[in-house]
C-alpha cells in the first residue's frame, strides 16, 4: 500500500457485538469468583503454535505459574509433550465457542503472546466481557486495543511478571472502553465514512 493511498485501521474484530457478548449473556451468575488468574488459548498443530507463539508462551507460563504463583488455564489442547510442568496450570482441550467465552469470563486476564496474528477476535471478546488483556508488544494486529483502560503490553519472559501484575492490579475498565470505541455501530460508521472518502457517490 503506497503512502499516498487512503487508509483506515479497521479490523474484523472491531465489529464484535458487546450487546450479545456480555457478562450477563455469558454467565447468569455474575457474582461467581474468578476461577483462573489468566487464560491462554492455543490449538495444537505447527501453524497454530506459530501464530499463538507457543515457544515464548511456554517460558512465560512458567514465570506466571511459579514466580507469581498464578492459577492459569491453557485451553485448546490435551497432549503437550514439551511442557515441563503442570503446577497451577489447568489444561483442557478444544471447547465450543460459548464455553470458551465462559472460561474467558471466569479468568482475571487474557494472555496473548501472539506476534503473527492479524487481530485476534478473542481480544475484543475479552474486552466485551470486562477482562483485561496482556498482549505481546510486537503483535501485528490488535495492539490498538491495549490502552491504559484495558491492559498491558509485555515483550518477553523477562517482563511478563511485571506486566501481569499490572493487569491484575490496575483497576481497568475494558468493557466500558470497548463500548465507547468499537462494536458494530461505531465500526460500521467508521467503515462507511472511509468508503465515502474513497467515492462520495457510494451509498
Amino acid at each position: 500500500i503506497s503512502p499516498e493511498s487512503p487508509k483506515e485501521l479497521i479490523s474484523e474484530s472491531d465489529f464484535v457485538d458487546y450487546r450479545s457478548i456480555s457478562p450477563r449473556h455469558v454467565c447468569q451468575d455474575r457474582d461467581l469468583p474468578k476461577d483462573f488468574d489468566f487464560i491462554y488459548i492455543c490449538l495444537p498443530g505447527q501453524w497454530k503454535e506459530m501464530t499463538k507463539n507457543w515457544s515464548l508462551a511456554k517460558r512465560c507460563l512458567s514465570r506466571l505459574c511459579y514466580d507469581l504463583n498464578l492459577k492459569g488455564l491453557l485451553l485448546g489442547r490435551w497432549q503437550i509433550l514439551d511442557l515441563p510442568f503442570h503446577r497451577n496450570l489447568t489444561v483442557k482441550g478444544d471447547v465450543p465457542h460459548q464455553q470458551l467465552l465462559e472460561y474467558l469470563y471466569r479468568s482475571r486476564l487474557l494472555f496473548v503472546p501472539s506476534i503473527m496474528d492479524a487481530s485476534p477476535r478473542i481480544l475484543a471478546e475479552a474486552l466485551c466481557l470486562d477482562v483485561p488483556i496482556l498482549v505481546h508488544r510486537q503483535i501485528l494486529g490488535g495492539w490498538k486495543y491495549v490502552t491504559t483502560s484495558t491492559g498491558s503490553f509485555f515483550q518477553s519472559e523477562d517482563d511478563i511478571t511485571q506486566a501481569a501484575h499490572q493487569c491484575l492490579e490496575g483497576g481497568f475498565h475494558p468493557r466500558r472502553w470497548f463500548q465507547a470505541n468499537y462494536g458494530p455501530i461505531r465500526s460500521s460508521s467508521r467503515l462507511s465514512a472511509f468508503l465515502q472518502r474513497l467515492d462520495p457517490e457510494i451509498d
